[in-house]
């Protein structure tokens, strides 16, 4: 028995030593080969990933930049602007090698190119980055739409899924055959909306504003007939007991065009309006004229709110910025170039095909009979001018920032001035 029981304990041990011991369990070549091609196989997967990643990346650069470099220099890349689209300013990329050259077509000079090549630059980084033409519905990118009185807004405002009041919920509609701007376009600021624009401008919340114009002179007569009240009653329009209590004061000073321009007179910059903005008095219509066109009287609501005051919200975004890299970017559109513009600022925002256009604008007033006309005489067309200096500084800064006019655009809007307003002054 003992030796029985010796035999069961060598073998035991072993069994023990064999399993302890790595010399005798070394594997086979054949699980070697076996862990080799696992582990080619997952680095083949990563490197092969790592490519695929590198060239999705590098083409949606080039197809970013090859479109908007088309769009640029009148390339082929937006055959439906027409074959009145050869962009002047030459190529956008050659310009940048040239920063330090002055550019005086369009009153640009060299830090404001290069401020417009930057935010060219910022455009193309977030089209890159947020895939604005890979998504169907971006709506993280909450781009703004500031629609500014009597420019045609309102028009374009329609082709856009969210273009209503910030207390309206979104999106307002829905819009066939949809534009890149109107997927973009989070925001639209008018009238009731525009004191909420600092705030949105000092948290950066919008990566683009586009922002719509009309020569300051066209604009104020377009704006005054249309809210006059004869005019307002004429289209149908009711209005509350205040508000026609107001308006029913204005026309005591102004029935006519010609009239409030003549209580403006030639020195507009002298009065005293000492009442709250919200008022109308007509105790005197001078200073009432002078304030209104100051930007003096809330219930004017479009000479309220003029281009260089709508342009001071914006730059709160600019606040402890050095340099101006970070200053808004800015699109524009022009009523006078209305569709010219709007097709060119779709096709820098990524637009795939054609941008389509309405047929006639939103507000057809031709079969509406307003008794408050535009006639205005040429010595009032000349104070008018004179009185809008001012404004018309704000509307040339504007149209000098906006990306999406060339230098030949600004310069034909620079000669409507001239045109239009011979006595103002032009800021270089």
């Amino acid at each position: 028995m003992a030796s029985l029981f010796g035999r069961r304990r060598n073998v035991n041990q072993a069994r023990m030593e064999n399993i302890s011991s790595p010399t005798n369990h070394k594997p086979s070549d054949k699980s070697k080969s076996r862990c080799s091609k696992v582990i080619w196989r997952i680095k083949f997967t990563f490197y092969t990933l790592t490519l695929l990643g590198a060239i999705y990346i590098a083409h949606s650069v080039y197809v970013q930049v090859s479109v908007l470099t088309r769009q640029w220099t009148g390339g082929t890349g937006s055959t439906t602007l027409g074959g009145d689209v050869n962009i002047g300013g030459g190529n956008l990329f050659s310009a940048l090698q040239h920063q330090s050259t002055p550019a005086p077509s369009g009153g640009r000079d060299a830090k404001s190119q290069q401020q417009r090549h930057a935010q060219f630059l910022r455009l193309v980084q977030l089209r890159v980055a947020n895939k604005w033409t890979d998504v169907p519905s971006p709506e993280h990118v909450n781009g703004a739409f500031i629609h500014m009185g009597k420019t045609g807004g309102s028009t374009l405002s329609l082709l856009l899924r969210n273009g209503c009041h910030s207390f309206m919920p979104k999106p307002c509609r829905t819009v066939g055959l949809e534009t890149a701007a109107s997927r973009l376009v989070g925001t639209y600021y008018h009238v009731p909306d525009f004191g909420l624009i600092s705030q949105a401008a000092l948290a950066n919340k919008h990566p683009f504003y586009i922002i719509t114009l009309r020569d300051p002179l066209a604009r104020s007569i377009s704006a005054f007939v249309y809210e006059h009240l004869d005019n307002a009653l004429a289209r149908g329009e009711t209005m509350s007991p205040i508000a026609q209590e107001a308006n029913e004061e204005a026309k005591k000073c102004f029935p006519t065009l010609e009239a409030f321009v003549e209580a403006i007179g030639d020195t507009p910059d002298q009065y005293d309006y000492e009442f709250h903005r919200s008022q109308i008095v007509a105790e005197n219509c001078t200073n009432l004229a002078r304030a209104v066109v100051d930007a003096k009287v809330r219930r004017f609501n479009h000479f309220y709110f003029p281009f260089y005051k709508i342009r001071s919200f914006l730059s709160a975004s600019d606040a402890g910025d050095v340099g101006g890299s970070q200053e808004p970017i800015l699109f524009a559109t022009r009523q006078e170039h209305l569709w010219y513009d709007w097709k060119k600022i779709n096709y820098l925002l990524g637009q795939v095909g054609d941008v389509v256009t309405p047929y006639s604008g939103a507000r057809d007033m031709s079969n509406v009979h307003q008794p408050v006309t535009r006639d205005l005489s040429p010595l009032g067309k000349e104070r008018l001018c004179r009185a809008l200096q001012k404004e018309y500084e704000g509307y040339v800064q504007i149209l000098r920032e906006a990306i999406n006019l060339t230098d030949q655009d600004v310069q034909e809007s620079l000669d409507e001035i001239k045109h239009n307003c011979p006595n103002v002054r032009i800021p270089e």
